[in-house]
């Protein structure tokens, strides 16, 4: 990044920081440039640069395109339940993240509060979505398909999943770990070789209109 562009970086972050409010960046995979400000007239081209740029609170609209998967939020990126993270497809703009050969489509390591919507995310070698030590967090009106699992939730407590189609994954649609009271709502799954949704030493799980469901529909243990 050449000094001038970052300058106007790090003055975007001061700036937000200062009046203690969230800042937007975008991203545009056919149009954009790491090097680019994050702004909506200069965007980025990668969610990873996006990712490195954000802080708490954030948000960042992703546009049309292929996007590389792998994407790691860290704890540096959590919100707060009035002000959440948030990463989502631009509206009217539907985003592919392709992760063939790669872990997972995001992985949330040990950030809560953050918001993961609006995307497609095929073929992960592991999981389309893994939220791990990351209570808070919602997963919103996200198409997952091709991946082992396709929504992991693993010691991350008060999590909603909402409108999220979760397809033709190899093992389980959607896995709780040791979480307790999730809101599972308007969630489609089915497709797998296994349980639409496995709950290992999960409790007070929510469900409303989850449907078509190969197998069964809950598995507790």
């Amino acid at each position: 990044m050449n000094g001038k562009l970052g300058a106007v970086t790090y003055l975007i972050m001061g700036l937000c920081l200062l009046i203690q409010l969230g800042c937007v960046y975008y991203v545009d995979s056919q149009n954009g440039d790491d090097r680019n400000p994050g702004t909506a007239q200069r965007p980025f081209k990668t969610i990873h640069r996006a990712l490195q740029v954000m802080r708490g609170s954030d948000t960042c609209y992703v546009r049309d395109g292929i996007y590389v998967g792998d994407l790691t939020i860290r704890e540096n990126l959590k919100g707060s339940p009035s002000h959440l993270t948030t990463i989502t497809a631009q509206p009217g703009h539907h985003p592919i993240i392709y992760s063939q050969r790669m872990m997972n489509g995001f992985y949330n390591k040990s950030a809560p509060n953050v918001n993961i919507s609006g995307f497609t995310i095929h073929s992960a070698e592991e999981v389309g979505i893994y939220l791990h030590q990351a209570p808070g967090c919602q997963v919103v009106d996200n198409v997952i398909s091709g991946s082992s699992y396709g929504i992991v939730v693993e010691s991350s407590n008060a999590v909603t999943l909402k409108g999220n189609a979760v397809e033709d994954n190899l093992l389980w649609g959607i896995w709780f770990v040791e979480s307790d009271d999730a809101v599972i709502v308007d969630n489609i799954a089915k497709g797998h070789s296994d349980c639409g949704i496995f709950a290992d030493n999960s409790t007070g799980l929510f469900l409303r209109r989850v449907v078509k469901f190969l197998h069964c529909i809950l598995w507790l243990c």
